[in-house]
Formats: C-alpha cells, structure tokens, sequence
C-alpha cells in the first residue's frame, strides 16, 4: 500500500508506436540528501475543489500552489536534487505523467496513458524517469531522458510489462512481466541491452525492492501448492543466486489477495513489514461471509535465520513503517499515536495525535531527521490535515483544508 517520483509532449498515438528496446525474455529505500530545498513540502490538497499540488516550508508557512487546471492531480514526487516534481494528472479515465519545476514553473507533459498503481522513478542521478503505461492494450515499461527524449519501451511485446525501478546505482532497471498466470522478475541496463530473466520460477511475483546498497532484492513470491496459494517474502543476490525464504506474510483469505508493504534497513541487516496479524469473520443475516482483517507491523533478519518479531497492530489499514537512518529505530502509525520502537534496548515511545484517527496517507520523514509529517483526519466529515510530529513529542497541525500525500524535498528517512 503503500509510498515515489519524472518532459515530453507524447500522445496515445506515439505510445503505441514506439519500438522496444530489446526483444529477447531469457537471459531480468529512501535515504537521499536534499541539496535543493530544504525543509519544503509537497501535498496534494483539495481546498479549491479538485486535487492541486502545494508547497509549504516545513513549519507550514509560505504556501504556494503550483498547479491549476480542471483535472486532479496525483502522486507529487520530488526529483533527487529537490529541484523538480513529477505528478500523475487524472484526464477522465486516463493518467498523463508530467513534471516541472519545484516552484510550479516549466510544467510540461511526460505521457499518456500511466498507470497509478506503478509509480514514475527517477534514477539516482536524475537524469532519467522509469514508468508504467498501457500499450497496445496491455501494460510496459517505458524509459525517458529527464529532458523528454529518448522515450523507449522496455519490456517485450505481448507480456504485461510494469513496476519498473533504478538499482541504487543507476546501473540496472528491475522490472516484472506477466505471462498468462506467472510474473517474472528481470533487469536490463538502462540503454535497453544486457536484458536477464534473473527469477524463473512458475508463480506471481510482486513487490521486488532493492537493498540499500544494490547487492539483494526483496520480494514477495506467490505459488500455488497442495493447500493452497502460498505467499512469503524472499531475499536473493541481485543476479538471482542465492534465494533465502525470510518469512511467511499474508495469506489468500476467500477471495482476497493481499499485497504486503516491505522496507530494508539502511544497513540492509533487517526488513520491517506488514502483513494480515489477525482474520475475523462473521456472517451475514443473508448467510454471507464478512471478514476483518487487522494488519501488524514486524521486523525479521534478511539471513533467514530468525523468527519475526511483531512490533504492534495498526488496525483495519496497514501503516509503512519507516527506519532511522543507523537502522536503530522503526517508527509506524497505529490510530491516533506514533510509534518509536528502539531496536537495540526494545523501548517503545508513544506519541498519542489528537483529530488524527483516521490515518490517509504513509509517514514521511524530513530531512533532518528530527520529524515525521502525515495527513489524518478524525471523522468522516472532517476535512483531512497535515500533522507534523517532532520526534520528542511536540505536536503540529499544519493544515485542515483537505490535504493530502505530503512529501518532503526530497523525502527522507529519520536520522
């Protein structure tokens, strides 16, 4: 559930134009210092009837809108040097990417037909943007120069290509394609060569997210058995040697499927996730079955030789857990309270958030690592906040005008 990132005047039309960049299937965190602006947030808001972008000074002061057309816009991100925003804009059914600058100027269209459930990445570098789009019919991966040319498509022709992302390096691009019932992880070099199919076995696999230093890759591996779908969280090297089963995450319940949230330690020693803790079910006056999921926040060794161990419940909604920057301390949301747990003497601190019980977005830490920032809201007919929780207690409402998916520049872990 989950946590992103973007020039180009490109039409449907182009898009399925477009050639691959290579043809042949075999053989595929967050901690950034900002140079740009410092302590400016970007949010989405709602307070003049659609969804625009903002930027605010951490403290809440010097709003500024950056965007103003009749379409609602979606996931702002910023680039690695704080300079730039890329954002999804909603065109009826469609998603455009687009980018501009961090102070609303230089707005221009990336392309058409993304895909919000896979969001836009910059490389590490910022030079360049991987994303997901439909193209003849189906989803791919596509490249683009930062400036707007050089659109390739990644993926093959006839799969379903998506959820491309930058290894910390810039190095490799790891993206999924989808034949029939099983997904398939691989990598390819950024000018479309050295194309590697790095995991082979039948089944689904979702959610691949790279170590800290590029060396691993953490996903969720789903395949059918004797008793049915299993699903657990794997590790392997890059090139696809050595694959470790870490731990079991959420199971298939009736018809539902899960996609679970996972989040190395910037030492790359522990992965802090959450899954289903607890399944409740009911039925209905009419004999239907109901069920009620509670999700939990765990943390579990990347060698695959402990247990997990849970840190709390978070409710009916699953909440990102979040490290600091020494792999010292996780923090989560849970309700109305933020939740500091210290991993080497296992302390717990709590700070309970008043107006904040319905949480609607994940935590976001500045880049001075002394703040965490999140919008909330406390009942349905509240219009949503932003609330930003200093890490010794203090408590800030920053705004009530229906904000929402704040991001700091460029959006750091705690220290």
């Amino acid at each position: 559930m989950k946590m992103k990132l973007s020039v180009f005047l490109l039409s449907v039309i182009l898009l399925l134009t477009i050639p691959a960049i290579a043809d042949q299937t075999d053989n595929i965190g967050n901690s950034i210092v900002n140079q740009g602006n410092p302590q400016k947030i970007a949010f989405l808001s709602k307070r003049d009837g659609r969804f625009e972008i903002y930027t605010m000074s951490g403290d809440g002061t010097e709003l500024k809108r950056l965007t103003n057309s009749k379409a609602d816009k979606m996931m702002p991100c910023w680039s690695p040097d704080g300079a730039k925003l890329l954002y999804l804009l909603k065109k009826g059914s469609r998603d455009q990417l687009w980018m501009m600058n961090g102070d609303g100027s230089g707005q221009l269209k990336l392309a058409d037909e993304c895909m919000e459930d896979f969001p836009p990445r910059w490389s590490p570098d910022g030079s360049k943007i991987v994303f997901t789009a439909k193209y003849q019919s189906k989803s791919a991966a596509f490249i683009i120069n930062s400036d707007g040319t050089g659109l390739a498509r990644l993926s093959e022709i006839g799969w379903e290509g998506f959820a491309p992302s930058w290894s910390p390096d810039g190095s490799k691009i790891l993206y999924l394609q989808k034949l029939k019932d099983d997904t398939f992880m691989y990598l390819i070099n950024p000018d479309g060569t050295g194309i590697y199919k790095i995991m082979k076995d039948s089944g689904t696999c979702t959610n691949p997210v790279w170590s800290p230093d590029g060396r691993k890759i953490a996903y969720i591996f789903k395949k059918q058995t004797i008793l049915g779908i299993e699903s657990k969280l794997y590790v392997m090297n890059a090139d696809g040697s050595n694959i470790v089963p870490i731990v079991k995450v959420s199971q298939k319940v009736d018809d539902i499927d899960f996609d679970d949230d996972f989040y190395w330690s910037p030492d790359g020693k522990q992965i802090a996730f959450t899954k289903v803790a607890n399944v409740d079910a009911d039925v209905t006056d009419g004999g239907s079955p109901i069920f009620v999921f509670t999700y939990g926040t765990y943390i579990v060794a990347t060698d695959g030789n402990s247990d997990e161990i849970q840190l709390g419940t978070t409710g009916t909604k699953r909440a990102n857990p979040i490290w600091s920057a020494d792999s010292s301390q996780v923090a989560f949301l849970s309700d109305s309270e933020v939740h500091i747990w210290n991993m080497k003497n296992k302390i717990e601190n709590t700070i309970h958030i008043d107006d904040a019980s319905i949480v609607l977005s994940s935590i976001q830490g500045s880049p001075d690592g002394q703040k965490i920032i999140f919008a909330a809201k406390n009942s349905s007919f509240q219009k949503a906040g932003l609330f930003l929780v200093d890490l010794r207690g203090k408590v800030m409402k920053l705004t009530e005008a229906g904000d929402y998916n704040p991001v700091w520049a460029p959006g750091t872990i705690l220290k």
